[in-house]
């Protein structure tokens, strides 16, 4: 059986026959991601998410965006712990829902517990912003 060639060089290709080229082949879970149980002692473990993160992902720079927000949120829960990880992101989620509408209930609540923490607290917010 003949190869096909190369579209982009004319060579022939050099995959076998099939290989690549499998449509299912993209979509296959990662080894190991989400399986670990939660009785795990590494946060950054117990953050991991179910999928790489890639999930509902409209193009290729969304899915990039989606896979180092999730590889951040890990970071986050491993060097400061899950309870700081998830007040970045309701702090993230909040200021997402004030950019599409402003509520001036919802942005006084944001002001009033952003207000209301601590100086190493709020310094994992503001560096886990800086990296977004």
């Amino acid at each position: 059986m003949p190869r096909s060639a190369d579209a982009n060089t004319g060579r022939p290709d050099a995959r076998p026959p099939g290989a690549g080229t499998h449509a299912a082949s993209a979509t296959k879970p990662v080894a190991g991601a989400g399986t670990h149980a939660a009785g795990d002692a590494n946060e950054a473990v117990r953050a991991e998410p179910a999928t790489i993160g890639t999930g509902r992902a409209r193009d290729p720079l969304a899915l990039e965006i989606r896979l180092l927000g999730s590889l951040l949120g890990q970071v986050i829960a491993e060097q400061a712990g899950r309870d700081l990880l998830d007040l970045v992101e309701r702090v993230r989620r909040t200021t997402i829902r004030l950019r599409r509408g402003d509520d001036p209930a919802l942005r006084a609540g944001l002001v009033a517990e952003l207000a209301a923490l601590d100086p190493d607290r709020a310094e994992v917010v503001v560096r886990a912003f800086s990296l977004y």
